[in-house]
Order: C-alpha cells, then structure tokens, then sequence
C-alpha cells in the first residue's frame, strides 16, 4: 500500500517528476538534521558516563558517523538547492586564479578584463546566456547553522552536566546551580538562530529564484542588448525591480589591515512592476532592452581595485522579506571599428 502512495505521489511523467523539487530538498535536509541532532545528543550523553573498553571505542564511532552524515547530508543538500548557487559560482570564480590554461590570447591581450568563459557555460532558454547569481546568502546561512549547532551543544551538555552533578554532588555547592543559571542564556541563543535559520531556509526554499538572460556576451559600450527575466512558483509580489549597476571596489592594505571601500558610480532602473502574482500557470517573463552607456568604462580587475558591472533585482514579497539578488555582466573595451560591433551577437565570438 505504501509503495503504491509513493508511486503515486511521486509519478515520473518522461524526464519529469510530478513530485516538486522542494519536496526533496526538505526531506533531506530534515533527515540530515535528524542524524545530526541525534549524534549531537548521544554524544552529550557519552561524554557524561564514559563506559570502559571496547564499548567506548564502538559507541564513538558510531556517534562520530551519525554526525559526520549528518553534516555531509545538510552541506550537500544546501549546495544542491538555490542556497547554493551563488556559493558554487563563487567557489568557481576563486578556482579559476589556480587554473594555468586561462593563458589565452583574450587574457594576454586584455589583461586586466575579466574572462567570460564562466559566463558563457550557461545558455538561455529564452535569449542566448543565462547570467549567473553573484550574491545571495550562502556564507550568512552556512554561519546561522554553525552558530546555532554551537549553541545547541552547548545547551544540551550544561542541561546533562547540571543534571548528573545535581544527583551526585551536594547542592549547596556550586557544581549544579551555576550550570543551570547558564542554561537561560544559552538555551536563549539556540532558540534565536534556529528561529534564523527556519526563516532564512524557508525564504530560499519556497521563493523560485529569478533567472536574466541576455542576448550578447560579450557587451561593449554604447551597445543595445536583449534583457529576459523569468521567475515561477506561486507568489504574491509587491514590486520588483531590476537595475543596472557600475561600482568600484578598492581595497586599502597597510600592513595586515585591509578595508575594503564600495563606490557605486552607476544605477539605472531597466525593469518595475508592482503588484501582481505568480502562479505555475502564469509565470512571471518580461523582455526589454538595456543600452550600456557609450562613455561607459569597461570592466577590469587588478590587485587592488576593480570596476564590476551587473544587474540587480530587488523584490518584495508577501510574506517574506526583501530578496536582493546580483547578476554579473561583463563589459568589454570598445572596437576600434564600429563594424566589429556588430560582430557581438548571441554566438559569442573569440576576443
């Protein structure tokens, strides 16, 4: 009977499930905290009554096992979901410094120009290139899970600590009460970034992440492009809006400090629309035109400071909070011919 259910709610229609990908997002991640929490809470619970010989080496190794998969599971499921997107093209971005085969003639001619072979690994089904999310929460949520798995260790070795001095001690020592005044606190801090972490989770899960994609790649100044945006699921959106961004990043080293200064020098609103809603029936797909400035400057990137264009949506959701989400652009020195212009089209040419 359970097998027929399954089959049931999990039908395969050609290469598709009719089971929502979020379904099995949640079940992993649930089931990898299960492990994790239950390897955290046998482990509070070794450590307090330590059994002698061969047991002790067993019971640690399973404990150990529970938690490392545990763990395994909740990294692997998070990567494999939207929170990760924007974690796997940053961890894309850094291996490509270590790469010695980017030294091509793009890259010795225009030295200091951001390459866009990442850019061109990802093509759209409406235009040519889909553009890859370059800022989302990865780092926040993996530091929520790290702070609230802290917190609950801790909060669960003091609660069997108190307990266990509390039955073999004397209680007008100090032993059981001090422990105990502790639990407030910490206790205070598990509840508070789990409260986080559901909120955030539940943000990138339910919220289908908005897809740009352009006509060309390269872009070059004074160039008009194609703009598509996309977005599915069910939501009710109060505004959405995209803009064109140009800003410098500088970094100031003196010595082992390094600050880090953000200069925006351009942001130009190429998309808005307020109030509607998104249903697996009518999703959300605009297409408009976005013309790059002609005394634009081109995108560079040195030691110490760059010049990075992108888009950046800003949407406001009922029932959620406000979802920034950045989508790198690159933009290429102009031609020396106006006819070479023309040569960028959606079949990217070599540079």
């Amino acid at each position: 009977m359970s097998r027929q259910l399954i089959r049931i709610l999990g039908k395969k229609r050609g290469s598709r499930h009719s089971v929502s990908s979020k379904f099995g997002v949640i079940g992993n991640v649930a089931f990898s905290l299960t492990l994790l929490l239950l390897g955290l809470i046998s482990g509070v619970v070794f450590l307090l009554d330590l059994p002698s010989g061969v047991t002790s080496w067993l019971l640690g190794i399973v404990i150990l096992s529970f938690i490392g998969f545990g763990i395994q599971g909740l990294v692997t499921g998070l990567l494999g979901s939207r929170v990760g997107d924007g974690l796997r093209f940053s961890l894309t971005q850094n291996a490509r410094r270590f790469d010695l085969t980017q030294k091509s003639k793009a890259a010795r001619r225009l030295p200091n120009v951001p390459l866009i072979d990442t850019l061109l690994m990802s093509p759209g089904s409406t235009q040519s290139w889909r553009l890859p999310v370059t800022t989302g929460k990865p780092i926040e949520i993996i530091s929520v899970i790290v702070f609230f798995a802290t917190w609950t260790i801790v909060s669960l070795f003091l609660v069997g600590y108190s307990i266990n001095q509390y039955r073999t001690t004397n209680h007008s020592g100090w032993s059981w009460w001090l422990p105990t005044l502790s639990l407030l606190p910490s206790i205070g801090f598990a509840v508070w970034s789990g409260r986080m972490l559901a909120r955030e989770l539940k943000d990138q899960i339910n919220i289908d992440p908005l897809k740009v994609e352009v006509s060309h790649q390269p872009i070059y100044p004074g160039q008009t492009i194609d703009v598509a945006i996309s977005q599915g699921g069910a939501l009710y959106v109060r505004s959405l809006r995209l803009f064109l961004v140009c800003e410098e990043v500088t970094s100031y080293h003196q010595g082992t400090d390094v600050r880090t200064e953000t200069l925006e020098i351009l942001r130009e609103q190429v998309f808005v629309q307020r109030r509607f809603e998104i249903t697996s029936k009518s999703p959300l797909a605009e297409t408009f035109t976005v013309t790059i400035p002609q005394d634009a400057m081109h995108s560079f990137h040195s030691n110490f400071n760059c010049l990075q264009w992108r888009f950046v949506s800003v949407g406001r959701y009922r029932d959620y909070a406000e979802i920034r989400r950045g989508f790198l652009l690159v933009v290429h020195p102009p031609f020396e011919d106006a006819d070479d212009l023309n040569r960028s089209s959606g079949d990217a040419h070599e540079v």
